[in-house]
């Protein structure tokens, strides 16, 4: 009954809040968009990586892969999105059975990190969101070490802990603050109570966890000649972003920090205190936990969803909250206080779900409302089936996508490749890898596309060798998604 009732709660969960992955809409966008055309470029047969360039690991495009295989248009990755996260939430339930006996409080806390996600899910189906039960899982198995007997770790959490955490790595590595959080208070743990042999032992077991998840992905690249590219895409490229991204206000900073702080810190005076009653280690945990998390989440460039990675920790903070002795009011106010900083954001998601489910499909509101900025046009995807329109069949597998980036659902609606390596924001990939400019050039004259849909006016990089051998057939005008289509002559 238990699992049945999280089910429900995540398919209405997802089918009203999830945003542009709901079936109740017909919009695919952003990021979300080229995590379909990877999954399904890589299920087609394409060597990901050396073909199609992402900079996520490839852990988050099988996720795709096996989204696009369900098929039912948007159905089937709806429901690959509602299983993962019923199995958080039961991943939760069953934390939170270790550290209450009181059911009610459980699902309250449930309900109430929820609320958080609203904040935090984005576009929906980010790669936050496949990492969180690679993460909920070393917890619930460290807290489960913790309320027993504390003498022997055992080895087999240990090798989950591993195997969780070559995941994340393999998908999004900035995503393993809890996998690290624990590493960390179980390596204090052993140096306080000098059980120096077992750091070494379980250490080993870590490592071979870690490599049972790795190494299919580095023999299958290596076989595929792209260890190199796929490295460079997982790792390397995010290293390069991250120094070469815009640089943040303080005001950016410190609202990040007010977001991260209240969490962690009641996060861990409440662990603290349940350490004390309870004689269990939760705080060697969340100790370093709250170190990472400031220092992984305070510099994101404001991108809410990078915050999901907090939910593991909202959820331990609420439920050790909701166990102290505290009164209720100051319960309450503990958990209001946490949560104002994400309020925007919550409002924002509720507010962007009414206007695609329920304003763009009726007449009279949308009459009164209009296209709303920064989400798509109410008819985007006609607008793109009439770009499709003006390029001939016979020469749809011959279009080359230059810097656009919210027009990726044209490949997905089309049924069609991107075709380049290099499909989506180039000018931000050429400034972070100086290389790929000379990578698109050398593609330009050697493959020419009969297509070019471009989403800025002719730029440094369009030399007049390039331009001259293309005419423009529309315009941005013409288009009314942003982009200019060429034609070759």
């Amino acid at each position: 009954m238990k699992t049945i009732i999280i089910f429900l709660i995540s398919f209405v969960f997802l089918l009203f809040i999830g945003n542009y992955q709901s079936p109740l809409n017909e919009y695919l966008w952003g990021d979300s968009a080229v995590y379909h055309i990877m999954g399904k470029s890589w299920l087609e047969g394409h060597i990901i990586y050396k073909e199609l360039f992402d900079n996520k690991g490839p852990y988050l495009y099988i996720v795709h892969a096996v989204g696009s295989f369900l098929g039912m248009g948007k159905w089937g990755m709806f429901l690959w999105e509602t299983i993962n996260l019923s199995v958080a939430l039961l991943l939760m339930y069953e934390i939170g059975k270790l550290l209450v006996k009181n059911i009610k409080k459980i699902w309250l806390a449930i309900c109430l990190t929820l609320c958080f996600f609203v904040a935090t899910i984005g576009e929906g189906n980010l790669s936050e969101e496949w990492c969180l039960n690679a993460q909920l899982l070393p917890l619930y198995l460290f807290v489960k070490y913790s309320n027993g007997d504390k003498k022997e770790h055992p080895y087999l959490y240990t090798l989950i802990y591993g195997l969780c955490f070559g995941f994340i790595s393999f998908l999004r590595i900035n995503n393993g603050c809890v996998n690290v959080g624990i590493v960390i208070g179980l390596l204090v743990l052993f140096l306080v109570n000098k059980r120096y042999k077992e750091i070494l032992f379980h250490g080993c077991v870590f490592l071979m966890g870690l490599c049972i998840t790795i190494l299919p992905m580095v023999a299958y690249f290596t076989y595929h000649n792209s260890l190199n590219e796929m490295l460079h895409g997982t790792f390397l490229y995010n290293l390069n972003y991250k120094e070469s991204y815009m640089e943040l206000s303080t005001g950016l900073i410190i609202k990040n920090l007010v977001m991260i702080i209240p969490v962690v810190l009641i996060g861990v005076l409440c662990a603290m205190k349940n350490d004390k009653e309870y004689k269990t280690i939760i705080s060697y945990m969340m100790i370093p936990l709250a170190f990472i998390y400031t220092y992984t989440l305070y510099a994101c460039w404001g991108f809410n969803h990078y915050f999901t990675n907090l939910l593991p920790c909202i959820f331990l903070a609420i439920i050790l909250c909701l166990n102290t002795d505290w009164e209720k009011m100051i319960k309450f106010f503990i958990i209001c206080l946490c949560f104002i900083p994400y309020s925007e954001n919550f409002t924002k998601c509720i507010a962007k779900n009414i206007i695609l489910d329920v304003v763009y499909k009726n007449d009279y509101l949308y009459s009164k409302i209009g296209d709303v900025s920064g989400m798509p046009h109410r008819d985007e995807n006609e607008r793109l089936r009439k770009i499709m329109d003006v390029i001939p069949k016979g020469e749809r597998n011959s279009i080359y996508m230059y810097n656009a980036y919210l027009t990726q659902p044209l490949f997905l609606i089309a049924d069609k490749m991107p075709i380049g390596k290099y499909f989506y924001l180039h000018n931000t990939i050429m400034r972070v890898d100086k290389k790929v400019e000379e990578e698109v050039k050398t593609f330009f004259y050697q493959d020419k596309p009969k297509w070019i849909l471009m989403d800025c006016s002719q730029d440094d990089f369009f030399d007049s060798s390039v331009c001259d051998n293309y005419t423009l057939v529309m315009d941005k005008k013409q288009t009314g998604i942003g982009v200019d289509i060429y034609k070759m002559k």
